[in-house]
């Protein structure tokens, strides 16, 4: 069978018909792509919180350090430790 031999309104439907088509899958590609990035936002999401979560952490911890440093308590020595008798 000719295309050519197909009637004005046949060849019409199908040319309207191959456009729908296409343009259904690359809807369908779209909203596959479009989950995917957002997949891949939460993932990069996640790290950048774990990533903050870590560097405070790290902030905090350097500024305890500064503190018991700066503290003007003397050092002594704990009661369980032995005594030293060499002098």
């Amino acid at each position: 069978m000719n295309v050519s031999n197909l009637s004005l309104g046949t060849r019409l439907g199908l040319g309207f018909a191959t456009v729908l088509l296409l343009m259904i899958a690359m809807a369908a590609f779209g909203v596959f792509r479009v989950t995917r990035i957002i997949d891949s936002n939460q993932v990069i999401s996640d790290k950048t919180h774990r990533f903050v979560l870590a560097a405070q952490w790290r902030a905090d911890t350097q500024l305890n350090l500064t503190r018991a440093l700066a503290s003007p308590r003397p050092v002594t020595r704990p009661r369980w430790a032995p005594t030293s008798s060499h002098r």
